[in-house]
């Protein structure tokens, strides 16, 4: 007896020191690890930067919440409608009944019968990281069964908009309002040849106010790496690069770790109309980092740098280093004395990383991008933009003179992010619910008008004319027509109680615009009666609808042309087609929004994991 206790306590050490799981007969075998073993062995190796971990947080990480748009809707009334309403019936005009009771509306049911009102589905996608008071676009659309014909003319009064869930045994559930919809319905026929039921449906460009919380970006940890230490060094890692400062001056982290999983982010200001790019930046910031090895890790990138195929993720890594990367980029723009500039590519992905870490050395290549390589323009025109500074307005005014509609217009764009109130691209603020811009150019004439985010005309060359003989509507009641010399229009209104008006102004398409607008058009009056004259020929110049840049594109490096022995083309792509920065946004809504928003995941946990409280992480100790 006494030699068997001697042995068990020589083999319980040896058993206390293993690693065990329980096998399906329910004994509980050695040498087999656990997941949670795994979990902070894993953590602790990459923690300490040992091989075959990497080096790179992006490579830790998903994107968890906060890029999706999601579906919100609402039954609303439009009135307005030249004699083509009609009564949807049940279950849309119940709805709207309860809804005008409410709000104490007079006389709702006969309201409902007049020929000039109708009810509508309205809906509209909440984009990615939209903020309380934002615009947002709404689509309208006729109720199947109603007796409605067209929408055109017609304004939607004040709807709510709420998040639409589907539960299964009781179907669609509302859940809160988070948007206020309103305004005039845009409702172009571009296609003369056939209406397509394009009539029965509408928009209304930043029709809806969000009313909702700031949806902020979510990360999630991969499932080998889900531990308190690995997302509270992410998320310290992140906040040490990107910050900003509270009401009170004290400088604020933009990342904090939520659960062991979970790591939120606010977005940079500088990044906030490309958002994108702030997820690259982040994705290459290095997880472990010491002075040296940066200073160490600028060197060998300021070289990768001025290799063309190594351009564009070297100077990612130094944007993610963040200021002390600025002289190391700075010398990519310049040549020594004697030797030739470097490649476009180099030259202009240091530029862009100048312009997201505040310097503006690198304006004048941004500007060259964009108006020399289509390839680079979305991004060049997108870094201007972020660096906020006169040196990019006096950059941008010069694309005012390109021939290219979308550069002319991206810049356009570009300025009035940075300075609205700019003098070169300043507007009006018109009565029927849009802005125009006159903007100054060299370049042909042309106007632009935009069907998504906001409404406004933007004329390319002030000075422009209709070309006469010019007959065309702008709205109920109101004609536009050249006069018999064709020096002047006359502008016919009839107004609501039947009598006659009559303008006359010059040819000058600013001054029609401000003539129909103060006898009462809208915005989509004006945006059709320039798609009329546009049709017949009257405008001397084309007619820009949402004219963006956009990313995808291909290019060919100068090396490439160098080396090749044959005219044909090496097409290099610059950029995803899911990198646009949200500034030049123009992507279908419809097919990336899903129909309800992310559920709230503050309190969800691994079961494979355990949950670690962030003020006694476990495990080990890495310093």
């Amino acid at each position: 007896m006494k030699k068997v206790l001697v042995a068990l306590g020589c083999l319980l050490p040896l058993i206390a020191g293993c690693n065990t799981f329980w096998s399906k007969e329910g004994f509980e075998l050695p040498f087999a690890e656990k997941k949670e073993d795994r979990v902070i062995k894993n953590v602790q190796s990459a923690l300490k930067g040992e091989e075959g971990h990497s080096r790179l947080v992006g490579d830790y990480i998903t994107v968890r919440s906060g890029l999706q748009m999601y579906v919100v809707e609402g039954v609303g009334l439009v009135k307005g409608l030249n004699g083509t309403g009609g009564d949807p019936g049940p279950p849309y005009r119940d709805v709207i009944l309860e809804d005008m009771r409410k709000r104490r509306f007079p006389q709702p049911e006969q309201f409902l019968r007049l020929p000039s009102t109708t009810v509508v589905i309205v809906r509209a996608y909440v984009p990615p990281l939209v903020r309380k008071g934002d615009l947002i676009d709404v689509e309208i659309r006729v109720p199947e069964g109603s007796d409605t014909t067209s929408l055109q003319g017609g304004y939607l009064l004040e709807c709510s908009l709420s998040e639409q869930a589907y539960a299964q045994g009781r179907g669609m559930l509302e859940g809160r309002a988070v948007a206020k919809a309103e305004g005039p319905i845009l409702n172009l026929q571009l296609d003369s040849s056939s209406d397509n039921g394009q009539f029965l449906r509408g928009i209304i460009p930043g029709g809806a106010v969000y009313t909702g919380e700031h949806r902020k970006l979510s990360v999630q940890l991969k499932g080998d790496y889900t531990n308190y230490r690995m997302s509270t060094r992410i998320a310290d890692r992140i906040g040490t690069r990107f910050f900003d400062y509270d009401d009170d001056g004290i400088q604020r982290k933009l990342a904090e770790a939520k659960t062991h999983s979970k790591i939120e982010l606010d977005v940079h200001s500088r990044y906030r109309d490309n958002y994108p790019r702030y997820l690259q930046t982040i994705r290459h910031i290095e997880l472990k980092d010491t002075s040296a090895s940066r200073h160490q890790r600028l060197q060998e990138l300021a070289l990768e740098l001025r290799n063309p195929a190594q351009a564009e993720q070297a100077a990612l890594r130094m944007e993610a280093i963040g200021v002390e990367a600025i002289p190391f980029l700075k010398s990519a723009l310049t040549s020594t004395t004697g030797e030739p500039p470097l490649p476009i590519e180099c030259r202009f992905h240091a530029a862009q990383s100048l312009a997201y870490l505040g310097d503006t050395a690198g304006v004048n290549t941004l500007v060259e991008a964009a108006r020399t390589e289509p390839a680079f323009r979305v991004f060049a025109l997108a870094a201007l933009s972020a660096t906020m500074s006169p040196e990019a307005v006096v950059g941008l005014r010069e694309l005012f003179d390109e021939e290219s509609i979308e550069t002319r217009y991206g810049a356009f764009r570009a300025i009035t992010t940075i300075m609205p109130y700019e003098t070169s691209v300043a507007g009006a603020e018109m009565k029927g619910g849009y802005t125009l811009h006159p903007v100054q150019t060299e370049a042909s004439p042309f106007v632009h008008f935009t069907k998504r985010r906001k409404r406004e005309i933007v004329i390319f060359g002030p000075q422009q004319e209709f070309l006469t003989p010019v007959i065309i509507k702008a709205g109920q009641g109101i004609t536009v027509r050249s006069n018999p010399e064709g020096t002047g229009m006359i502008i016919s209104h009839i107004a609501s109680d039947g009598s006659p008006q009559r303008l006359e102004t010059s040819l000058r398409i600013g001054d029609v615009i401000t003539k129909v607008d103060a006898l009462g058009a809208r915005y989509p009056d004006v945006v059709q009666m320039l798609v009329e004259a546009e049709k017949q020929g009257n405008l001397p110049g084309p007619l820009g609808i949402d004219a963006l840049p956009q990313p995808g594109r291909v290019m060919r490096s100068e090396q490439e042309v160098t080396d090749s022995n044959d005219s044909s083309d090496s097409p290099k792509q610059a950029g995803e087609f899911d990198s646009t920065p949200n500034l030049f946004d123009n992507s279908d809504h419809s097919k990336r929004a899903t129909e309800t928003p992310e559920t709230p995941e503050d309190n969800l946990t691994s079961p494979d994991v355990p949950t670690e409280s962030l003020d006694d992480p476990v495990g080990f100790t890495v310093n």
